[in-house]
């Protein structure tokens, strides 16, 4: 049966048998937060990259988990250009998490603030393979697109859905198959944010929901 996915939230807070969480856990935190039993994504968010980071050790871990079944993504990784001071480490954290991602051949979610240019551009350059897909997504009409024409999918949460010309444009300019909601850090629950993108884009929410779950077992369960 198909479910209604939350492909990026910090908190596993349904117990509802028709919602499907991927909890984030930043490898830092790991040991304290990590169930077998609960599906997540692992990274190191570009938040707590600092200049004496000890990244070799925090890349074995990462390596290490993304063996369990459970683990289905690497992330969130990325670029937040807000944290200006460590730009350049950041850009080597995250190639070396596109390179966990295509080695272990699962999908990379993505924290972009101010970066997607730059991420587009690691794209390229990396070849990558694997599927991207950019969470929690706010930008222009116009990044959507070139992210969208470099391969790169989009996460929806309801801070996006908030502008009802905007948010529908938006909608409607996403393949199906490049589109995903979560909840992030929000209280809103998973279902609201498909029931208001079902409203936007004048679709039945079950279907929406169906397809959106065909995409997360195309892309998180290979």
């Amino acid at each position: 049966m198909a479910c209604f996915v939350d492909i990026h939230t910090h908190g596993c807070s349904s117990h509802d048998h028709d919602i499907v969480e991927v909890v984030s856990l930043d490898v830092a935190d790991i040991a304290f937060h990590f169930d077998k039993d609960i599906l997540c994504s692992v990274g190191i968010h570009p938040w707590s990259i600092k200049s004496d980071t000890d990244k070799a050790s925090l890349f074995g871990i990462i390596d290490e988990y993304l063996d369990k079944d459970c683990v289905l993504a690497v992330g969130e990784a990325g670029l937040d250009r807000c944290h200006i001071d460590t730009v350049v480490e950041q850009k080597e954290v995250f190639v070396k998490e596109i390179e966990l991602s295509e080695c272990h051949a699962k999908p990379l979610i993505i924290h972009a603030v101010r970066s997607c240019y730059d991420i587009i551009e690691m794209r390229k350059i990396s070849g990558a393979v694997m599927p991207w897909i950019i969470h929690g997504f706010r930008g222009s009409l116009r990044m959507a697109e070139q992210l969208l024409q470099h391969d790169v999918g989009i996460s929806l949460g309801i801070m996006s859905l908030h502008d009802d010309n905007k948010a529908s444009m938006l909608l409607k300019m996403i393949p199906m198959d490049k589109l995903f909601f979560e909840t992030d850090v929000s209280t809103v629950p998973i279902k609201d944010v498909y029931e208001r993108a079902s409203l936007l884009l004048d679709m039945d929410v079950e279907f929406l929901r169906d397809n959106i779950y065909d995409n997360f077992v195309k892309c998180f369960c290979r």
